[in-house]
């Protein structure tokens, strides 16, 4: 798995398809994936060299700003505990497992174009650690649901708080918002 990777990105994800290996079949934890089966293509498939070979290609496109991730990239392989709100894991922090089941149902509302992970700029140290899963920053929930409603959705991640934009710039590949919609970053101290 370390040698290979395929990243399929839906016509919908304003995420750009930075890196893209065409190969026959990726074998993936127990299940095989090939380019024929058109069901195993409409999901993320990835190493964890490949996320980060992802992460680098964002830095690179936008170096000003931490790049922006789907759910599924960030946490279908992630066990580090401590990859997002380190400080409050142990002190009422759900796990990783509970806080992407929760996000997930956020993600699948009618009224949410989506929601993504803002990796935190310290998140290459993972590229000299092969223990350390990339740091994230925060959350960012982009709907046309009011800020007050979304606050109640989030209340199961014991998340800090919630505001309105990308708190330190917006990279230049992350997803645009549809008209009417706005982006909520939630964060942890």
């Amino acid at each position: 798995c370390s040698k290979c990777f395929l990243m399929v990105f839906s016509a919908t994800n304003s995420l750009s398809a930075i890196c893209l290996m065409v190969l026959p079949s990726v074998k993936h934890s127990k299940t095989s994936f090939s380019l024929n089966d058109k069901d195993s293509i409409s999901a993320f498939i990835f190493c964890s060299v490949g996320f980060l070979n992802k992460l680098s290609a964002l830095s690179t496109a936008d170096p000003e700003h931490c790049p922006v991730v789907t759910l599924n990239e960030y946490f279908l392989e992630n066990e580090d505990e401590e990859s997002i709100a380190p400080n409050n894991w142990g002190y009422g922090r759900p796990s990783i497992k509970e806080i992407y089941r929760c996000l997930k149902e956020i993600e699948h509302r009618s009224d949410v174009q989506g929601v993504y992970v803002g990796m935190h700029d310290e998140w290459s140290e993972a590229l000299e650690d092969d223990e350390l899963w990339p740091a994230a920053e925060n959350i960012h929930i982009l709907t046309c649901a009011p800020l007050a409603e979304v606050e109640e959705w989030i209340e199961g991640i014991a998340a800090d708080g919630m505001g309105t934009g990308w708190p330190y710039g917006e990279h230049q590949l992350s997803p645009k918002p549809y008209a009417g919609y706005h982006v909520y970053t939630v964060y942890w101290d």
